[in-house]
C-alpha cells in the first residue's frame, strides 16, 4: 500500500528521491511506534531456547542456531523464487532493464510492488529474529539497516563480508572503535554515493 500510494508516484523522479522518501517513511513509522507503544526495550520470547549445544569444539545456544537456520532458509527460499520461477524472471528483468521488460509484456509496476512486498517480508523475518535476541524496540534495526545499505553499495555479499571484517578490526584496534562502527559505515555510504555521482 505504501509503495502504491507514495513510492510509485515519485519513481520517475529518480533513485535519490525514492531513497529519501523511504528514509522519511522509516523515521515516520519509528516515530509512530514510539508514540503508541513507547521507545523502551521489551523482551520478546523466541521460539528457540537458550540451552547450549556443542558442535565440534564450539558451544552455541539453540537460539543462535535457530536464527542461523531460519535466516538461511529464508535466503534459500528467496533465491529459489528469483532463480526458478516466472515471477523471479519477471522481477530480475524489471530490475535489470525496465524498458525491455515492458516490451516483453512484463508489468514493471506489478514487479516493483512485488519486490517491495518481498523486501517487507524478509525485513519482518529479520526483525523477529533480531527481537528475540536483542529485545524489541522501534529503532533496533537502524544500525543493521545502515550496515546493510553500506554492504549493498560495496557489492552485496563480498562487500558485506569486507565491511564486517573492517568494522570488527576497527573495534579491536582503535580506541572507542566499537562506538565508531556506525559512523564508519555511514562514511562508507557517503563516500560511495559521492564516487558514483562523480
Amino acid at each position: 500500500a505504501l509503495h502504491v500510494a507514495l513510492v510509485r508516484p515519485v519513481q520517475s523522479a529518480g533513485t535519490a528521491t525514492v531513497v529519501v522518501l523511504t528514509a522519511g517513511l522509516l523515521l515516520a513509522v519509528n516515530g509512530f511506534d514510539s508514540w503508541v507503544w513507547g521507545g523502551g526495550r521489551r523482551r520478546l520470547p523466541g521460539p528457540f531456547s537458550t540451552a547450549r549445544v556443542h558442535v565440534g569444539g564450539a558451544a552455541f545456544s539453540k537460539r543462535e542456531l535457530g536464527v542461523i537456520l531460519v535466516a538461511l532458509a529464508t535466503a534459500g527460499i528467496l533465491r529459489a523464487l528469483l532463480r526458478r520461477t516466472r515471477l523471479g524472471l519477471g522481477l530480475r528483468a524489471a530490475a535489470l532493464d525496465p524498458l525491455e521488460a515492458r516490451f516483453a509484456g512484463i508489468s514493471t509496476a506489478a514487479m516493483n510492488a512485488t519486490a517491495w512486498g518481498l523486501a517487507t517480508t524478509v525485513g519482518a523475518v529479520a526483525g523477529m529474529l533480531a527481537a528475540t535476541t536483542f529485545g524489541l524496540e522501534p529503532n533496533m534495526l537502524r544500525t543493521a539497516l545502515l550496515y546493510g545499505f553500506a554492504a549493498a553499495l560495496l557489492g552485496g555479499l563480498a562487500g558485506g563480508l569486507a565491511l564486517g571484517v573492517g568494522l570488527e578490526l576497527l573495534a579491536v584496534y582503535v580506541h572507542s572503535g566499537a562506538e565508531l562502527r556506525p559512523l564508519a559505515a555511514l562514511a562508507v555510504v557517503v563516500a560511495l554515493v559521492i564516487a558514483r555521482r562523480a
